[in-house]
């Protein structure tokens, strides 16, 4: 809290002066800089003091000779048990097994608490370029940082830091150490973010607010107006460092546009508010865990080419779904019948059990955290009525869920994805507060028009505040296995999906439900996983088959044991490619 500021009272016959003077613009000037000053110094405070909490039990571990190094530094983790038998039998070199080191540098990596240099990065295959590992430490990695350990891996420094920081503190953190944070990347933007919330969450940042409002915090409009301040002596003399910049208009208007991506054609932009609006049953769950899943597998849920195959997007996307409405048993089972993958990297659901209402200070904390975790770039709420503690009536009460969720998610640049329940009348929306729709940018409302055809659904549009979706878009739910396709509803031909929708003539034409099944799959096939892009990524999955290579192992263990018996050497991007071919085909 800033201290009490001191300063010389005003006399009181000059109060509420006719015309303010200009010692009294020069008094109320001094009085601003001087809170502004004590104000700034707090923060800071506040700032040390949450950064070194956070850096409790977080170090950075630098290996100048790259993965060989981390990996065998991870060795002192292994135990005798990780080994099965058969691996030390004749022709056991075959055969796959994971041991606990392994298992902490994969973790490691899938969290994306290993940087590497640029070099590595560049394309070169070079196992012995130089990163670092974001370690936090419990009892199970204690070991790791012995000192007995660390005199075996000359080089090897360990120092204060972790990903959350901000950016300059991270920076000075590996300047102390020697090193140049420029030289390294995190292995994802999204990693960018946490630093971002970092500065917002000690203090140093607007974005995610999660404290109370306190009257004892006093604000410039707090200031007593005794001293004329709308006067232009007084305008002059005040701190501008923290005004807004204003929008530069005429580069605005003349300077290209920026293209509007879209996860979902007609549906979903990317970096968007949605929400999507129906009666229980319905299945608007089943229709965003589809989409959780393609998306998280690169690919659209509803958008096909004539060929048939899924849209691809720019690459996987993270996704965090928060299930506040089916539990996990019904993740086991739609899973299965999504025929979805059994490795999933990219899906991360949680569940609303183990975090606090999103409108209280304790709640934003625990969203700030998973997302602080996962680094997603789809946040998926399922569905609002969970996720509070207030009346859903209430406008209050999503003002503040706006306040700390939805704000904060969308001005990191998270897209948000919004169920919810509607209320009587379908057409209307979402029951409750008309305060639910204020920050979003779409709405739609999922029904099924006729009950007889319960597969058959109906997107409506509620809300569109880029002006530019359709008002309705049709989609057809499919089983076996499970998912949706778009179908067309005019008779005029009009598509509102992909071009290889079947029309509604074509399913109204099939004798029954299974034959309408039928002729959407035989339209429209489900997602494919495209095939190695060039001659080099196609070489390299022939290469990891002939070696009998297991598809489940990840680039680190796949690499150190296929290249000494490749007849070439291939870059990062065509190991990783080669690699999410093989998994997935």
């Amino acid at each position: 809290m800033p201290q009490a500021i001191e300063h010389e009272p005003i006399p009181q016959e000059r109060l509420s002066p006719t015309v303010a003077t200009s010692e009294d613009n020069r008094r109320f000037s001094a009085i601003v800089r001087e809170y502004r000053s004590v104000e700034r110094e707090a923060s800071e405070r506040a700032a040390a003091r949450a950064i070194a909490e956070y850096l409790v039990g977080r170090v950075g571990v630098y290996f100048p000779l790259g993965e060989q190094q981390l990996d065998t530094w991870a060795e002192v983790l292994d135990r005798p048990e990780d080994i099965p038998a058969q691996a030390l039998e004749a022709g056991g070199e075959h055969i796959w097994f994971e041991t606990a080191g392994d298992r902490f540098v994969n973790e490691a990596e899938s969290a994306g608490r290993i940087w590497r240099s640029d070099h590595a990065l560049s394309g070169s295959p070079d196992d012995d370029a130089p990163l670092v590992l974001f370690l936090e430490m419990n009892s199970a990695t204690t070991q790791l940082l012995d000192p007995s350990h660390l005199e075996s891996f000359p080089g090897v420094v360990v120092f204060d830091a972790g990903v959350g920081l901000p950016t300059a503190e991270l920076s000075r953190r590996f300047h102390a150490a020697g090193l140049n944070l420029d030289d390294f990347d995190p292995p994802l933007p999204a990693v960018g973010w946490t630093a971002e919330l970092c500065e917002a969450m000690t203090g140093t940042g607007p974005i995610w607010e999660t404290d109370e409002p306190t009257t004892e915090t006093m604000t410039e409009e707090d200031m007593p107006d005794t001293a004329g301040p709308d006067s232009d002596e007084a305008v002059d003399d005040l701190e501008d460092d923290d005004a807004p910049t204003a929008l530069d208009l005429v580069k605005l208007r003349t300077g290209p546009r920026e293209p509007r991506v879209m996860l979902e054609n007609d549906l979903v932009a990317e970096g968007q508010v949605t929400k999507f609006v129906a009666g229980s049953g319905v299945g608007k769950t089943v229709l965003l865990a589809d989409f959780a899943v393609h998306w998280s597998l690169g690919c659209a849920a509803l958008d096909r080419g004539s060929d048939g195959k899924a849209r691809e997007l720019d690459g996987p996307k993270r996704v965090l779904y928060v299930d506040g409405e089916v539990g996990q048993l019904w993740w086991r089972d739609y899973l299965d019948r999504m025929d979805a993958p059994l490795d999933l990297p990219n899906l991360f659901v949680v569940s609303m059990e183990s975090i606090a209402p999103l409108t209280t200070a304790a709640g934003a904390r625990d969203m700030a955290g998973l997302v602080e975790r996962y680094r997603p770039d789809v946040v998926i709420l399922d569905t609002l009525s969970s996720f509070i503690d207030g009346a859903e009536n209430d406008s209050d009460t999503w003002i503040t869920f706006d306040n700390r969720i939805t704000l904060p998610l969308k001005a990191m640049g998270h897209t948000v994805i919004y169920a919810d329940h509607s209320g009587k009348d379908p057409s209307l929306g979402a029951r409750g507060s008309s305060a639910k729709r204020s920050k979003l940018d779409a709405e739609w409302t999922l029904t099924v028009p006729r009950a007889e055809r319960p597969n058959d659904l109906t997107l409506t549009r509620l809300k569109d505040r880029s002006g530019s979706l359709p008002e309705r878009v049709s989609i057809k739910r499919l089983d076996g296995p499970l998912g949706h396709v778009r179908v067309r509803k005019d008779k005029a031909g009009r598509v509102l999906g992909a071009v290889s929708s079947p029309t509604a003539e074509e399913l109204d034409s099939a004798a029954d439900a299974h034959n309408a099944d039928a002729v959407v799959a035989e339209a429209v096939s489900g997602p494919k996983v495209s095939g190695p892009r060039d001659a080099r990524e196609r070489a390299l999955v022939a290469e990891l088959d002939r070696l009998e290579i297991p598809v489940e192992w990840g680039r680190d263990r796949a690499r150190t044991k296929a290249v000494p018996k490749l007849e070439g050497s291939y870059e990062t991007s065509v190991w990783r490619a080669a690699l999410a071919y093989r998994k997935q085909r």
